[in-house]
């Protein structure tokens, strides 16, 4: 099994995330946020579980509205940026 490794973009992405929604709700952006981290966590079972975007790179939509994108290597998968579905995808 590959292990799951974070990079510093998709960690400000999710306290950005949760900090948006906490303004508004603190409990619903502590649910968010976790499973945020769950589904980016079930990744390492099933790293084809997201839509390909190019060879290596693929992306998971399962806690809308926000786009989990992380890229599949040897040995590890790495998280490489969360964004809201309405927002454009980096290249």
């Amino acid at each position: 099994m590959r292990r799951l490794i974070w990079s510093t973009d998709a960690i400000g992405d999710l306290r950005a995330i949760r900090s948006y929604i906490a303004e508004s709700n603190p409990a619903a952006a502590s649910r968010v946020a976790a499973a945020l981290m769950g589904a980016a966590n079930g990744l390492t079972a099933f790293p084809d579980h997201g839509r390909p975007v190019r060879p290596g790179v693929r992306e998971l939509t399962t806690v809308r509205p926000y786009v989990i994108r992380y890229a599949v290597l040897a040995e590890e998968i790495r998280v490489t940026s969360i964004r809201h579905s309405a927002r454009r995808p980096a290249p």
